[in-house]
């Protein structure tokens, strides 16, 4: 979940920028899919992407991915301001 008021460029920036810190031998493509808001969850929503890894070497593994979307998962947002 981000702020509210955190633009939907700035996480896909932020995702991309962190993927590719994190996976120089890799081929990625980021798609949106989803942006949602909860009565819930007020000054806060879920940004959903799709992000595809490839790579041209060899099959990936589970070990090969999961650290790589650890790191996505736990990006941090802070309201603009």
């Amino acid at each position: 979940m981000v702020p509210d008021n955190v633009p939907y460029g700035t996480v896909f920036t932020r995702v991309i920028d962190c993927l590719n810190e994190q996976s120089e031998k890799l081929d990625i493509k980021v798609s949106p899919i989803s942006i949602y808001r909860s009565e819930e969850a007020a000054g806060e929503k879920t940004i959903t992407v799709r992000i595809r890894f490839t790579s041209h070497d060899r099959t990936l593994s589970d070990n090969d991915v999961a650290p790589i979307m650890t790191t996505v998962s736990n990006l941090k947002f802070k309201e603009n301001t």
